[in-house]
């Protein structure tokens, strides 16, 4: 360690190895991890906040490799962690752009209505109840309309939709390997969505515990950028997939989902 550095770090990796508490450690560690972005890695205030909210799903693995890195600083160990990670992000976020329509703006409602069959199989998934309204939106919809409107956000499928999905299919066994991944990926999306309410949540513990500071402002405006990601969830399966699976062109699915919107909305009759 070179003369007069101070590793003002030191305490934290044992103390969360002992606890397991999460936002403890991002509490005590957020004022170096946001020192350190903005002297290093950007001058940018959103894109240090998307990666603050990045970092934060991370961090217990940076903690855990840590444990065999014990001969260096911890303090020095998470600046060499967060830049290279914060590389990383930068890159891959430059392209990251919903360009689907989100389930949110579909509906025409200001949240998200997921609802995921399965969640309760995953120990850590909330329970999320089934919103019976976007049956009752659908249901009066032709099956051609409906199915692909289904299939991209995530929905349940009744048994005529699943006799369609096994119409289309070849064989029983590749409609089934369809369901099988059809249910993975609702599942997945499910975690996502936990992940970023955790995120959201431990942001409105900081932005309780500093109010009316400029720190208080960040965490706000950070947390609304949250609760945005959180409306923008894509669906479990993209335009080019449904175009494939049904038979059709990406511009006839797009077609039939823009009828649907409009219809479900009271744009347009059926």
């Amino acid at each position: 360690m070179q003369p007069g550095y101070t590793d003002e770090l030191r305490e934290l990796p044992a103390r969360y190895w002992s606890t397991g508490d999460l936002p403890d450690f991002m509490e005590q560690a957020s004022p170096f991890i946001m020192r350190y972005c903005r002297r290093r890695l950007s001058k940018d205030d959103d894109l240090i906040g998307d990666f603050y909210v990045h970092f934060y799903e991370r961090a217990p693995g940076c903690l855990e490799h840590y444990k065999s890195r014990q001969d260096i600083p911890f303090t020095g160990y998470l600046a060499t962690y967060l830049r290279h990670e914060f590389l990383n992000y930068a890159k891959t976020s430059r392209n990251a752009r919903y360009s689907e329509t989100p389930t949110a703006e579909f509906f025409g409602r200001e949240r998200s209505m997921f609802s995921f069959s399965g969640a309760d199989e995953q120990p850590d998934a909330p329970e999320l109840p089934p919103d019976d309204s976007v049956d009752r939106l659908l249901e009066p919809l032709p099956l051609h309309v409906r199915l692909p409107i289904k299939l991209y956000h995530g929905l349940e499928l009744n048994f005529e939709e699943l006799h369609e999905i096994a119409s289309v299919h070849e064989t029983p066994i590749a409609a089934a390997q369809f369901m099988t991944e059809y249910r993975t990926r609702r599942l997945r999306l499910s975690e996502r969505v936990r992940k970023l309410e955790d995120r959201s949540a431990h942001l409105t513990y900081l932005i309780h515990r500093q109010p009316g500071t400029d720190a208080h402002q960040r965490w706000s405006r950070w947390k609304t950028r949250l609760s945005n990601m959180l409306v923008l969830n894509r669906g479990v399966m993209s335009i080019g997939e449904l175009s494939q699976l049904l038979g059709v062109s990406k511009s006839t699915i797009s077609r039939r989902m823009e009828q649907g919107r409009r219809c479900i909305r009271g744009e347009q009759e059926l």
